[in-house]
C-alpha cells in the first residue's frame, strides 16, 4: 500500500523490508495542525498534532500489550503500552462534531487493524 505524498506523510520513510497494511488521517482545512497513523506489518508510526514540528514516533508491534481509548473534550486518545513504555496519542482539538467523529473513526479502524494484525493485543474502551 502506498502512502500519500501530502503532509505529514511526505515526511514519513518507512524501512524498505516493512510492508504498509494502514493509513489514516483528517486533513481538514480549518485546522492548523494534521495528524498521521500509519500501520506496517513490524510498527505503528504515530504523527501528533505539532503543525510543522512535529515528527513520527515509531512503536514496534510486537511490544505493544494493550491499548486504551477514550474521547473526551473534542478529542480522541489513545493509549499504548509495551512493557518498557507507555505511549500517548491524541487527535487534535475540533468544534466541529462531524470532524470529532471522523477522527474517532480513523481511531477505531486503527484498533481494529492493531488487532488483526497482532491478535495478541488487547483494546480497553471504547470511541464511537
Amino acid at each position: 500500500m502506498e502512502l500519500p505524498a501530502s503532509f505529514p506523510f511526505s515526511r514519513l520513510k518507512v524501512p524498505s523490508d516493512e510492508r504498509v497494511l494502514w493509513h489514516g488521517s483528517n486533513p481538514t482545512f480549518h485546522r492548523f495542525f494534521d495528524y498521521g497513523i500509519v500501520l506496517s506489518d513490524k510498527a505503528l508510526y504515530l504523527f501528533g498534532p505539532a503543525w510543522v514540528i512535529g515528527r513520527w514516533k515509531r512503536v514496534p508491534v510486537d511490544l505493544i500489550e494493550h491499548v486504551e481509548a477514550s474521547r473526551s473534550l473534542g478529542q480522541t486518545m489513545v493509549t499504548f503500552h509495551t512493557a518498557a513504555r507507555v505511549w500517548r496519542f491524541h487527535t487534535p482539538h475540533d468544534s466541529y462534531r462531524d470532524e470529532m467523529d471522523f477522527d474517532a473513526g480513523v481511531v477505531q479502524k486503527l484498533l481494529g487493524k492493531l488487532v488483526e494484525s497482532n491478535a495478541s493485543i488487547k483494546v480497553r474502551g471504547n470511541v464511537t
